[in-house]
């Protein structure tokens, strides 16, 4: 099956190096569509088409030796709608940590294009990406990132027209070119009305895959909760933000923040 799967041009079996496609990327694939050989190859032809069309390749070279405030658009990113990527090490799956509180999304859109966004936003898949088949292939476990959100202090403003728009755009691309890197998204202290606005206007705008990977958590108050997050993030990683008995402090939080009250 895994012949037939990889008689395509792309595939280089065993090769690690940046723009490779070797098991590990045909294994994502299979398992996306279910061992369907037809399907997993067709959509891995079209992901090759359209990783030439966005250069992410080269991109893939980047973020391998560079840090994520090198990335495109950072300077605004980073300042007003900061998502960043933690590398634990050993075996842990990297992680991205969005803190709602200090997001500001209408001022981000102000200062660069949804194309631009959606291009940041490859680069934060390429890095989790790399680093999660690093992982596998090392440990010879199927790696897939996590991604938690901090709702607590989620307020109106963080509704953007704009930014919704690009997450959309960013999140169908990347469910398809990138299968089986998310394993879990965590919504963390979730407001009750903002638990309303999650099921009724932002999961109907995502794709269903994601929608089945998340979890809604509280660990603030509940050990159970933190439990479950713990078996994906260590807790001497996961900031204040998530869990108000940490002492571990969001550093891209804080700067955004002081960037909102300048």
């Amino acid at each position: 099956m895994l012949a037939a799967a990889v008689n395509w041009p792309g595939f280089r079996a065993g090769s690690t190096g940046p723009g490779s496609h070797d098991e590990v990327f045909v294994l994502r694939f299979l398992l996306s569509h279910k061992f369907n050989v037809q399907e997993a190859s067709g959509a891995m032809r079209t992901t090759l088409a359209w990783r030439a069309r966005n250069r992410a390749d080269e991109i893939s070279a980047f973020v391998r030796s560079s840090p994520q405030s090198a990335f495109p658009a950072h300077e605004y990113v980073g300042r007003h709608f900061p998502t960043p990527i933690t590398v634990p090490g050993g075996d842990w799956p990297p992680f991205m940590l969005i803190n709602a509180a200090v997001l500001d999304p209408a001022e981000l859109m102000k200062h660069i294009s949804i194309e631009q966004y959606v291009v940041y936003s490859m680069y934060m898949s390429e890095k989790m990406a790399v680093t999660c088949d690093e992982i596998t292939r090392r440990t010879r476990r199927l790696c897939k990132a996590v991604r938690v959100i901090a709702m607590s202090g989620l307020r109106l403003k963080h509704a953007s027209m704009g930014s919704a728009g690009a997450a959309t755009a960013a999140a169908k691309d990347h469910v398809d070119c990138y299968p089986q890197n998310l394993g879990q998204l965590f919504l963390c202290n979730v407001p009750y009305a903002m638990k309303v606005v999650w099921d009724t206007a932002v999961a109907p705008l995502l794709p269903a895959r994601v929608v089945e990977k998340t979890a809604v958590l509280n660990p603030a108050i509940s050990s159970a909760d933190l439990d479950e997050l713990t078996d994906f993030i260590q807790l001497r990683l996961i900031p204040h933000a998530i869990y108000p008995g940490s002492t571990v402090v969001d550093a891209a939080a804080d700067e955004a923040a002081a960037s909102m009250a300048r």
